[in-house]
């Protein structure tokens, strides 16, 4: 590989590493707040394993709009 290509793949990957962060902050503010938003209902009353499936449903659906 010459150096244009190198640089260029690691412009790439540094490009998905931001992703990874940015997906990575919103999961942690969802967890932060039991994967509800703040005016629902059910806050403080989903179960951990509930938690998990929401905010895999979500992350999912985000990666399929991009």
């Amino acid at each position: 590989m010459d150096n244009k290509k190198i640089l260029s793949r690691i412009s790439d990957i540094e490009a998905h590493i931001d992703l990874i962060k940015q997906y990575v902050t919103v999961l942690k503010s969802e967890l932060a707040d039991s994967g509800t938003s703040k005016s629902s209902t059910r806050k403080g009353v989903i179960s951990d394993k509930q938690k998990v499936k929401i905010l895999a449903k979500r992350r999912k659906s985000r990666m399929k709009k991009e």
